[in-house]
């Protein structure tokens, strides 16, 4: 049986359509979220608008509210870009992942005073609750996640007793980061290593 060698000819897809109206700015997005970080550290949730985000991001305040209908958006935004935070390569040793986890978190919260922003998003709870769950689904939630994974292939891999309590550990964790922080005492470079070690147990690998 022949076929019609026309009918079965190839194609090349047609390019998609571009979207209508003009493309995003991916500088002028960097630069606002960066902007809406530092006032959120500066001045608080109560002293972040658009306008001054605006002025701080040297953009219109037009530019901004293409992005961000309301300020909460985007300080929702804003906040939720914390959770990039660098994440330890597969070494497949879970001490020292959780090491590179809790630098990584170092690396994110530090720069951007991310416990000032957290404490202002906990003072609108109330008001504009959307944001401080953003920043718990979205930061906090996520870098305790890996840790409690990190914490539980250690225990089945015997590197750690088993009748070890992951969500302990991680609250000993980044609550010595929290109480450093409060104390106005400086976060040391081997902060990472040395709370490991202190909260892995005794004569464990």
């Amino acid at each position: 049986m022949y076929h019609n060698l026309d009918s079965m000819a190839i194609t090349e897809p047609s390019p998609p359509a571009r979207p209508p109206g003009r493309p995003r700015n991916a500088a002028a997005d960097r630069e606002i979220v960066a902007a809406t970080l530092r006032l959120l550290s500066r001045e608080g949730y109560d002293g972040t608008s658009i306008e001054a985000v605006a002025a701080e991001a040297g953009v219109t305040r037009a530019t901004v509210y293409r992005r961000y209908p309301t300020k909460a958006d985007m300080v929702t935004a804003a906040v939720c870009e914390m959770s990039e935070a660098k994440e330890p390569g597969a070494c497949g040793d879970p001490r020292t992942m959780l090491i590179g986890l809790l630098r990584g978190f170092h690396e994110c919260v530090g720069p951007n005073d991310g416990l000032g922003i957290a404490a202002s998003l906990y003072l609108q709870r109330h008001e504009h609750p959307e944001m401080l769950d953003s920043f718990r689904e979205r930061v906090i939630h996520p870098t305790r996640r890996q840790m409690e994974a990190l914490l539980k292939l250690a225990r089945d891999q015997g590197a750690i007793p088993p009748d070890s309590d992951p969500e302990t550990m991680i609250e000993m964790l980044i609550g010595s980061y929290l109480y450093r922080t409060l104390a106005g005492r400086p976060i040391p470079r081997n902060w990472p290593e040395r709370m490991v070690a202190a909260v892995w147990p005794a004569g464990a690998a």
